[in-house]
């Protein structure tokens, strides 16, 4: 991630930031994420909880092959949410898994304001569903930019 990308969006979280913030930001394990929520925990004071659901999707078979493989499984999630053809990891697993640390924060701190460091397509499959719109529709949403911030709710 480059280094003046961090900085801009730590000082615009800083400009957001309000009493309801909590000290921490959760974040998947992977060396991007990592590295982005790093420098944005390092300049707002807040601690850096890894959790493995924030991962990146599963992409099976493709793992590991070039971003041009992405259009074939993003034509395929289009016609249903359930498929995982190339051992993909489907748009309801991937719903859900997201979903359930949105679930889990809020159990624990009710009210409070939480700051998610994850990877673009579990992201816009989460914001699909937290939409109710169908999760075969992700691909319409807006697409996020690396370390952009998205308000949802509140």
């Amino acid at each position: 991630m480059d280094a003046e990308v961090c900085c801009r969006l730590a000082a615009a979280l800083s400009v957001r930031r309000d009493r309801s913030w909590p000290p921490e930001a959760m974040l998947s394990m992977a060396l991007r994420t990592t590295q982005t929520a790093g420098r944005v925990a390092d300049a707002l004071g807040l601690t850096m909880t890894p959790d493995e659901r924030l991962r990146e999707r599963q992409f099976g078979a493709l793992e590991g092959l070039g971003d041009e493989h992405y259009p074939n499984v993003w034509a395929l999630d289009a016609m249903g949410d359930e498929h995982s053809a190339f051992q993909v990891e489907s748009l309801q697993s991937v719903a859900a898994r997201m979903k359930a640390v949105i679930d889990a924060f809020e159990r624990e701190h009710r009210g409070e304001t939480l700051l998610i460091v994850s990877h673009g397509d579990p992201l816009q499959i989460l914001l699909t569903a937290l939409a109710n719109k169908p999760l075969t529709q992700h691909r319409e949403q807006t697409a996020l930019l690396p370390a952009s911030i998205t308000q949802v709710g509140g």
